[in-house]
């Protein structure tokens, strides 16, 4: 039986960007029950451009719908596959907040582990400034291997 597959979106995106429901359904297509293809919408009522705020902050919210996936659906764990900062927000509840005893494996897409300076483009926001390369964020994720 397959593991549930949880779907975490990046910056300033929502669950409905184009790219994650085709990822969605390319598990469904695979073979995936539609039922454990789960998604995380991080923004504020599905509107995009409103997903900046803290990956901390995020992986909170991430812990709290895993552990409820997982005792829903009868599940010890469960595969995470995150784009971008939602990478950022997965490494952050898989290393930080112990969600590594619920995850089999962890594929983040375009993550920028190490940050970016596209972040500058964005730093008036939390997530903007977590993802810059000499956050604070960062130094404290990385500062462990991963």
């Amino acid at each position: 039986m397959n593991r549930p597959v949880f779907i975490i979106h990046g910056y300033a995106a929502t669950k409905n960007s184009p790219w994650v429901e085709t990822l969605r359904w390319r598990f469904i297509e695979a073979g995936y029950d539609d039922s454990i293809v789960c998604m995380m919408d991080l923004s504020r009522g599905g509107i995009p451009g409103t997903c900046v705020n803290s990956p901390k902050q995020y992986a909170e919210e991430v812990e709290e719908r895993i552990d409820q996936i997982l005792e829903d659906k009868n599940f010890e764990e469960l595969n995470i596959i995150a784009h971008s900062m939602g990478g950022l927000v997965a490494r952050w509840y898989v290393e930080k907040l112990g969600g590594s005893e619920n995850v089999n494996k962890l594929i983040t897409l375009a993550t920028p582990h190490r940050g970016t300076e596209m972040a500058n483009m964005t730093f008036w926001t939390s997530g903007g400034r977590a993802m810059l390369p000499d956050s604070e964020f960062l130094e404290k994720l990385n500062s462990s291997p991963l």
